[in-house]
């Protein structure tokens, strides 16, 4: 019996050492990718998946997806621990790290450059472009019009859908006297004495440009990534007003019966590329080293199914595309401070 009690003994200190070591060395268990609703789109499956399989090589992990309808789902998942990934907007992830502060961002994608100078991407303020005569002020474009409209945003967590837009109309238009008051939130609901006559959350920027393409409101915010997939430049510059955009003859959802109809951009501004987040309570310090090495490595700039190549035509969507010397850079809480100063 002692003899038998002793081998019981060294099993459960064996079983113990096993599990220190275990839990010192990370968790082999799945690891929830959380993503927004712009990226949890049929289309693009592929790019969940090449990013999913990166992650998963680097940490030896495998990495489930929970895809979302709602941008606060997803941000909650992170600051309450269901998720341990996700690729946010610059809003999102601060709004998740107020949350939870161990919640931080690991990477972004650079510009052309390679760098951070042009790490950025475009909010936009868009029309239908039957009636982009109507918001002409001499021979450019304005904002002046959109006051009184029916108006689309993302959501009221939305970057590049919401808290640019929001502070642009509200830059441009607390200028004047009747309005000398207005305020971001003035902006979220509409009425008669509101600055919108109505007001629609598209849920996406994919919703948000449709909402406008049905005629379901006069005006709307998306940004240029989200819905690139879609649309076909026809005139004009890239995310500069003035610049026209066709529907494709075989956009996915929620364009397929809209092929041809245009858009027409009024307004745009630069925003800062959002990151891919970790929640630190779930990954260690170590694997998040070993995720930023892979997502920085040149293989991972050079996956077609991250970084779409610049002159690719099909149906596939992915947020990046490779012109060159695109590439993920490493970044930290403090790169994400101008977006915080915007809401404080």
């Amino acid at each position: 019996m002692k003899r038998h009690g002793s081998a019981i003994w060294m099993v459960a200190v064996a079983a113990l050492f096993a599990a220190t070591a275990a839990f010192a060395s990370g968790s082999k268990e799945a690891l929830t990718f959380v993503w927004i609703p712009n990226d949890s789109v049929p289309e693009a499956k592929s790019f969940r998946t090449a990013l999913d399989k990166v992650i998963s090589d680097a940490t030896g992990r495998p990495v489930v997806d929970k895809l979302t309808t709602d941008y606060n789902i997803a941000i909650e998942a992170m600051a309450t621990n269901n998720a341990a990934l996700a690729y946010f907007g610059g809003l999102q992830y601060v709004q998740a790290h107020q949350k939870n502060p161990r919640v931080v961002p690991l990477v972004t994608n650079s510009g052309d450059s390679g760098t951070m100078s042009d790490a950025n991407y475009f909010s936009r303020i868009s029309v239908k472009s039957e009636d982009a005569p109507q918001y002409m002020s001499g021979s450019t474009y304005a904002i002046d019009k959109i006051q009184g409209k029916r108006f689309a945003f993302v959501s009221n967590s939305s970057t590049s859908g919401f808290l640019f837009p929001s502070s642009g109309i509200v830059g441009y238009f607390s200028k004047m006297t009747t309005w000398s008051k207005l305020n971001p939130n003035d902006l979220l609901e509409g009425g008669q004495d509101k600055f919108f006559n109505q007001v629609v959350f598209g849920g996406s920027h994919q919703g948000s440009a449709a909402a406008l393409l049905t005629d379901k409101v006069d005006a709307a915010a998306f940004d240029d990534v989200d819905v690139a997939a879609y649309f076909d430049l026809v005139s004009g510059a890239e995310s500069t007003p003035g610049a026209v955009y066709k529907v494709k003859d075989a956009a996915a959802e929620p364009f397929n019966t809209l092929a041809g109809r245009k858009f027409t951009v009024i307004w745009a501004i630069p925003v800062l590329n959002g990151p891919i987040c970790v929640n630190s309570s779930i990954l260690t310090a170590d694997e998040q080293k070993k995720i930023v090495a892979a997502l920085t490595a040149d293989s991972t700039a050079m996956n077609p199914a991250i970084f779409l190549p610049a002159d690719y035509k099909g149906p596939n969507k992915a947020d990046f595309t490779q012109t060159g010397k695109v590439k993920f850079l490493p970044v930290d809480d403090s790169t994400y401070q101008p977006i915080r100063d915007k809401i404080e």
